[in-house]
């Protein structure tokens, strides 16, 4: 369904509707929903935090609790769960955000 066959490694799917992967040639994770094509996708970011980034902030937003929070955090691999908190809470716009936050505590840890 990719230009290129190989292109998309698929991480999950959603019921049918939607495929989260890796675009491997731009090095990039996506959101794919199929009944839009395969030109169409949301960038989720670069890297593998900044993908768990939206994830992440849409258990926040549903007010997941504490212990089961950190449960996922734990069994994904999830840096920065204080960090995202703060920014959900603040910032208006977060949901198109989450990467951009994840990627400027990723450089400051460079």
């Amino acid at each position: 369904m990719f230009p290129c066959s190989g292109e998309l490694l698929i991480l999950w799917q959603t019921n049918g509707e939607s495929i989260t992967g890796y675009l491997r040639e731009k090095k990039i994770y996506i959101v794919h929903y199929m009944e839009d094509g395969p030109s169409r996708y949301r960038e989720l970011g670069t890297t593998y935090q900044q993908m768990l980034s939206g994830i992440f902030g849409n258990l926040l937003i549903s007010k997941t609790d504490d212990q089961a929070l950190e449960e996922v955090r734990l069994f994904f691999g999830f840096k920065y769960l204080g960090e995202l908190k703060e920014f959900v809470m603040h910032e208006v716009d977060w949901e198109e955000n989450t990467a951009s936050c994840i990627q400027a505590l990723e450089a400051a840890e460079r």
